[in-house]
């Protein structure tokens, strides 16, 4: 993958539909997972940095079961989250904030 900036998630979006070997299903599962990101944080994708993402996973479990996502559907967001900030690695993106 190409290196290009990466600041937010909505930077890791339109890199994503930028490349051409991000199709079909995976394209569509991290976008629906960014979807589901922006409002379990109740933020725009261009309010939410890819350091934010890192340690999104335990809560977004708990906004997904409280809307009663199955239990099937919460592993695969989490799953999908994880590869959003594995994504935007490739793109050249490096984690700035040190939990």
């Amino acid at each position: 993958m190409s290196r290009v900036v990466i600041d937010n998630l909505q930077d890791l979006i339109n890199a994503i539909n930028a490349a051409p070997q991000m199709k079909g299903q995976l394209r569509h599962m991290l976008h629906a997972t960014a979807k589901q990101v922006s409002a379990c944080l109740n933020k725009r994708p261009k309010q939410i940095g890819i350091d934010d993402l890192v340690a999104i996973r335990p809560r977004l479990k708990v906004y997904l079961q409280e809307r009663r996502f199955k239990p099937n559907a919460v592993r695969a967001y989490r799953n999908y989250a994880r590869m959003l900030v594995e994504i935007a690695g490739h793109f050249g993106w490096v984690r700035r904030k040190v939990r």
